[in-house]
């Protein structure tokens, strides 16, 4: 376990000033956290009375999101701001199924480094924690220790929970595009990330949440789904795409949390195949349409065709059946050649 960069770690009852990791300890019900760490955390949950379901909907998609990279057989990963051991950490999780699967950690905080260490002693030979800031990426990329557990010739999957809340938008460009680089194909990347979307009529409660988090080391930002979205640049984004984290495969953890609707969450593929991120992601009607009336290939025989398929898609669904793609597709080859 590298340690040689970290900073001393203080202990956590003679803390001063609260810290991410603590108060989310303690929005978990942990102990590792401070009397400066449960009252910042009181004040959160003061003016946000779901805070402690936001971090147990948050460990649930954790959950769903190593089972899901799992079957699509990645036996690595990097936890990136892992936090306070807690119960069903990544390295559990993932060693349930597959045990001799490789993690590390990687967190800022001295403190999470060292309560770490005891934890890990039995399992040293699958897994570590390595202290680094993600913001300085290629940096933590690079730590031999992360280079002793994980091979990038190899998927990886990368795990960000609620840690890109904390990136300016200039922090996330770099974060994720080293990411990008530095992982193979078949590689998935899942984040988190705290959003007012679901909770708009609830602005002023968040700016106290902001000023509580702005005595911590580092700020939130609280983003919509366009610009969550975005995160996810140059991967692609499996489906159901970005959404509420409730609406991601919630089936495959259940009893399911209470869904507060605070955090939006996504899986994505790096596939150099694919030029783009996804399937759309928001997806405006009128747009649509001034696409298609202003492109070059926009022709009347195209509009029957479409509204044709329309209708048998219809009349197949009250048959029961669906036209497969192959008829379509040989129907509309079929009609155009009759145009020329």
């Amino acid at each position: 376990m590298d340690v040689s960069l970290q900073p001393k770690a203080k202990s956590i009852a003679a803390a001063t000033k609260p810290s991410i990791a603590g108060m989310y300890n303690h929005y978990l019900g942990g102990s590792n956290n401070s009397a400066v760490d449960r009252d910042a955390a009181k004040e959160v949950q003061e003016a946000m009375p779901d805070a402690s379901n936001l971090a147990k909907e948050n460990r649930s998609y954790l959950r769903r999101c190593i089972g899901y990279m799992y079957a699509c057989g990645i036996r690595q990963f990097i936890d990136i701001g892992s936090g306070h051991p807690t119960d069903g950490n990544t390295h559990e999780i993932i060693h349930s199924v597959a045990p001799l699967a490789k993690v590390v950690y990687v967190d800022i905080d001295p403190t999470v480094v060292e309560y770490w260490k005891g934890r890990l002693s039995a399992v040293n030979n699958t897994t570590t924690i390595i202290y680094g800031d993600i913001r300085k990426t290629q940096e933590v990329l690079d730590n031999p220790e992360l280079a002793r557990f994980i091979n990038f010739k190899e998927p990886v999957g990368v795990l960000m929970m609620c840690v890109a809340c904390f990136f300016t938008e200039a922090e996330i460009t770099t974060v994720m595009s080293t990411i990008r680089s530095a992982i193979c194909d078949g590689s998935y990347v899942a984040v988190t990330h705290d959003t007012l979307d679901g909770h708009k009529h609830e602005k002023d409660k968040i700016t106290k949440v902001q000023k509580i988090y702005n005595n911590t080391s580092i700020p939130i930002f609280f983003r919509s789904r366009e610009e969550v979205a975005r995160i996810f640049q140059g991967l692609y984004l499996v489906e159901p795409g970005v959404v509420f984290l409730d609406e991601w495969r919630v089936e495959t953890d259940l009893p399911a949390p209470k869904a507060v609707r605070w955090l939006y969450g996504g899986v994505a593929r790096k596939d150099s195949t694919l030029e783009n991120s996804t399937l759309p992601i928001h997806f405006d009607p009128m747009q649509l349409r001034k696409g298609i009336i202003n492109s070059a290939i926009f022709t009347s025989s195209t509009l029957l065709v479409v509204i044709w398929w329309c209708v048998s898609i219809l009349e197949s669904f009250v048959d029961g059946e669906i036209t497969p793609f192959q008829q379509f597709k040989d129907m509309t080859l079929s009609w155009d050649g009759k145009q020329e």
